[in-house]
C-alpha cells in the first residue's frame, strides 16, 4: 500500500488511536500530517524496519509531523534481516514527545542505534523500555567506543522515574549499564528482563545493584551456562540473597543451578512466586520436594541435565497436596531434558500427566526434549512482545 493510498483510507477512521504498518516505506511527514488533521486519539504506532538511512529519516519525520506530545507508544522491529535502521534521526524526533511517550520497544539495533541512545535524555516518563539487537552485535564494544554514550544513558535511565518495564536483550554493556541503574532511588522496577550479551558475566557488583530493586514483580536473567560457571562460588549465596529481597516476585527466570540450600531460602522468601524456572543440573528428589513450599506455584520448569525420577514427582504432588494454603490449579511442569538425562517411559509421563490435570483442575506435566537454556531458547518463553 503507498502512502497515498494508507492516507485515503484513514481520513475516515477519527478514532484511530494506533497504528501496525508491515510496509514502513509509507512512513512519511505527509501520512503524519494526514493522521494529525483526521486522527485526533492516535497515539501508537507498531512499525517493521527495512534497511537503509531512508528509514531513520523517513520515520523521524513522521514523529515530528504528528502533534507534539501526542506519541505514547512506539514499537519497532526488524525485516528478515533481524536488524532495524532506526538511528539519531528518528530518536532525537522522539524528544518532541518526550512529555507524552510512555513505551519504547525497539529490537535488532545496529550502530547507529547504539550511538544515539543517549539523545533520548528528554525522554523521562516511559513506563516500558526494551531495547534488543542479534548476536551480529551483541559483540560489539559500545563502552569502548562509546564511553560517554553509556554515561549519559546512565543518567536518562536513572531520571524515569514512572520506569517499571525494563528489557534488555543481548545489548551491548547492558551490565554496565543495569549495575549503576539498578541503584538509583528513582527507579522500582517491576519487571526486569536481561538476555545478556556473550562477553558479559555476572559479579558481585551487579547482585548488589540487583538487591535495590525489591518491589520487582518478575525477573529473567538469562546467560549462557558458560557465564555461570565462571562466577565465584562466594558470589552465588548474595544473587540468591539479591533475589530473595525482591520479596513481591511472581516470576523468577534464571538459568542458574541453585543448591538444595538456595532453593530451601527462596521458596521461604518468595511467598508469591507463581512461575519459577531453573536449570536443573543439581535438582534431584529432594530439592524438588522443596519447592512444594512455594503455596502459589502454577509452573515450573527444570532445564538441563536434572537428576528427578518419576517417584520424585509423584512426591512432588503429594506435598503439593499437603501443603495447607495452596493455590496450584492449572499447575504445569515442564522439564526440559538433553540427551544425557534419565529417560521417563511414555507411560510413566502418561501417568503424571493425567495425575496433574485430575489432582490440579487441568494442569499439565511434559518432558520435552528441546533445548531451552540458550538465548535462542529461552526468547520465547520470556515472551518479549508481551
Amino acid at each position: 500500500m503507498t502512502t497515498k493510498n494508507l492516507s485515503k483510507w484513514l481520513l475516515p477512521l477519527s478514532r484511530l488511536s494506533s497504528l501496525c504498518v508491515a510496509d514502513s516505506t509509507v512512513l512519511n511527514h505527509d501520512l503524519a500530517c494526514v493522521i494529525r488533521a483526521n486522527c485526533p486519539a492516535f497515539r501508537e504506532l507498531t512499525c517493521t524496519s527495512y534497511t537503509g538511512d531512508l528509514f531513520d529519516r523517513n520515520l523521524a519525520t513522521f514523529i515530528r509531523g504528528l502533534k507534539t506530545n501526542t506519541l505514547r507508544s512506539l514499537t519497532v522491529s526488524p525485516h528478515l534481516l533481524e536488524t532495524t535502521s532506526i538511528g539519531g534521526q528518528s530518536l532525537t524526533a522522539l524528544s518532541k514527545h518526550s512529555r507524552s511517550l510512555n513505551t519504547l520497544h525497539v529490537w535488532g539495533l545496529q550502530l547507529p542505534g547504539f550511538r544515539s541512545l543517549h539523545v533520548l535524555r528528554d525522554c523521562v516518563r516511559l513506563k516500558s523500555l526494551r531495547l534488543g539487537t542479534t548476536h551480529h552485535f551483541e559483540d560489539y564494544s559500545w563502552q569502548t567506543t562509546c564511553g560517554s554514550v553509556i554515561r549519559e544513558v546512565v543518567l536518562w535511565l536513572q531520571n524515569c522515574t514512572a520506569l517499571k518495564d525494563l528489557y534488555f536483550d543481548r545489548l551491548p554493556a547492558s551490565l554496565v549499564v543495569l549495575r549503576e541503574v539498578l541503584r538509583s532511588a528513582n527507579v522500582r522496577l517491576k519487571r526486569l528482563s536481561l538476555l545478556a550479551a556473550r562477553p558479559e558475566v555476572l559479579d558481585r557488583e551487579f547482585f548488589d545493584s540487583l538487591s535495590y530493586q525489591t518491589e520487582l514483580q518478575r525477573l529473567d536473567i538469562v546467560f549462557r551456562q558458560a557465564d555461570f560457571a565462571e562466577i565465584d562460588k562466594a558470589d552465588r549465596p548474595i544473587f540468591v540473597d539479591a533475589i530473595s529481597r525482591c520479596r513481591y516476585l511472581r516470576r523468577l527466570c534464571v538459568n542458574e543451578a541453585f543448591t538444595l540450600g538456595n532453593i530451601i531460602c527462596l521458596s521461604i522468601t518468595l511467598p508469591f512466586l507463581e512461575y519459577f524456572m531453573l536449570d536443573g543440573c543439581l535438582v534431584n528428589d529432594i530439592s524438588l520436594a522443596t519447592l512444594s513450599r512455594l503455596l502459589r506455584l502454577k509452573t515450573l520448569l527444570v532445564t538441563g541435565r536434572w537428576a528427578v525420577t518419576p517417584a520424585g514427582v509423584w512426591n512432588f504432588l503429594d506435598e503439593l497436596e499437603r501443603r495447607q494454603g495452596g493455590e496450584h490449579d492449572g499447575l504445569i511442569i515442564v522439564f526440559a531434558a538433553r540427551p544425557e538425562t534419565p529417560k521417563f517411559t511414555d507411560e510413566e509421563v502418561s501417568d503424571l500427566n493425567a495425575a496433574v490435570s485430575r489432582r490440579f483442575k487441568g494442569g499439565r506435566f511434559v518432558i520435552t526434549e528441546r533445548h531451552l537454556p540458550t538465548l535462542s531458547g529461552l526468547s520465547d518463553i520470556l515472551e518479549p512482545a508481551s
